[in-house]
C-alpha cells in the first residue's frame, strides 16, 4: 500500500506540468486568490505570473514568449493572435472590468468626471490609451463626456494600470483607475483618507477582458484546467469581490 502511494505521488509529480500566464496588470490583484483556489484542487500544479500591460503581453506572445494563458485587459489583443494562428480556440471574455476616479487627498469627487477640469486638479493619471485597454477607456469617457481638450495637458501616462495606480498615489491629484485596484495592497494605507467615485459606464465601451489558451491539453494539462477554473461559478465570485462584472 506504501509502495502504491509513493508511486501514485511520483506519478503526479512527472505529469505536473508549469503553468506559465501573462497576466494584465488590473489582474494582478485578484489573480492571487484565484490561483490559491485552483491549486486546493491541484495542489501538484506550479504557476508563474508575468504581469504587465496587455499590449506588451500581447508583443512577447507573438515574438514566441513560452506562456501557457494569456489573460488580457481586452479582446483585441488574443483575438489578433488567434486571427495569426497562436492559441487553441478563439477567446473568451471572462470579466468586465471598471473604472473608478480615485484620490489618495480625500477631494470630493461626487461630480465625477467634471470635476478634472477644476484649478485644484494639476495633474490627472490615467494607463497609455495605446497599449493600455484601460486607458483606451478612460480617454473615451473623458471624449465622450467632452472634456478631453479642457484636461489633455493635465494629463500623466502610466504603462500599465499598476503603473498608473502608482502615479495616483505619489504623483499626482487624481488617477482614473480601474475598480479592482481598489483592492491593491499599495493601495490600503490611503484608503482611510481616500475617496473614489466610480466613472459613468455609459462614457466607455464595456472593458470586456479575454482570455486565450495557448497550448493544448495535451501539452499542458494544468493550463487546461485553469483556464476551465477561471470560467467556473467560485472563480467568477472571486472576480466579482474584486471589483469585476461577469458577462
Amino acid at each position: 500500500m506504501r509502495i502504491l502511494l509513493i508511486l501514485t505521488w511520483l506519478v503526479g509529480l512527472l505529469f505536473a506540468q508549469n503553468v506559465r500566464i501573462a497576466a494584465a496588470a488590473n489582474m494582478g490583484y485578484a489573480l492571487p486568490k484565484i490561483i490559491e483556489a485552483f491549486k486546493v484542487m491541484h495542489p501538484d500544479s506550479s504557476i508563474d505570473v508575468a504581469i504587465g500591460g496587455s499590449g506588451k503581453l500581447r508583443t512577447q506572445i507573438e515574438n514566441g514568449a513560452p506562456f501557457d494563458l494569456f489573460l488580457s485587459a481586452n479582446t483585441a489583443y488574443p483575438e489578433a493572435l488567434f486571427q495569426k494562428g497562436i492559441g487553441v480556440k478563439p477567446p473568451v471574455v471572462y470579466a468586465l472590468g471598471e473604472l473608478v476616479l480615485f484620490s489618495k487627498d480625500g477631494l470630493n469627487l461626487d461630480e465625477g468626471l467634471s470635476v478634472l477640469v477644476g484649478e485644484k486638479i494639476e495633474r490627472i493619471a490615467i494607463a497609455n490609451p495605446k497599449t493600455a485597454p484601460y486607458g483606451k477607456a478612460a480617454k473615451e469617457a473623458l471624449q465622450k463626456s467632452g472634456l478631453w481638450e479642457h484636461v489633455a495637458s493635465k494629463i500623466v501616462y502610466g504603462e500599465s494600470i499598476s503603473q498608473t495606480v502608482i502615479y495616483t498615489m505619489r504623483m499626482v491629484d487624481v488617477g482614473i483607475i480601474a475598480r479592482s485596484a481598489l483592492f491593491s495592497g499599495k493601495l490600503k494605507p490611503y484608503m482611510k483618507h481616500a475617496t473614489y467615485q466610480p466613472v459613468d459606464a455609459d462614457t466607455y465601451e464595456p472593458i470586456a477582458q479575454g482570455m486565450l489558451l495557448l497550448h493544448t491539453p495535451k501539452e499542458n494539462p494544468d493550463a487546461t484546467a485553469l483556464y476551465d477554473f477561471l470560467q467556473t461559478a467560485q472563480a467568477r465570485k472571486i472576480l466579482q469581490a474584486y471589483g469585476y462584472r461577469i458577462p
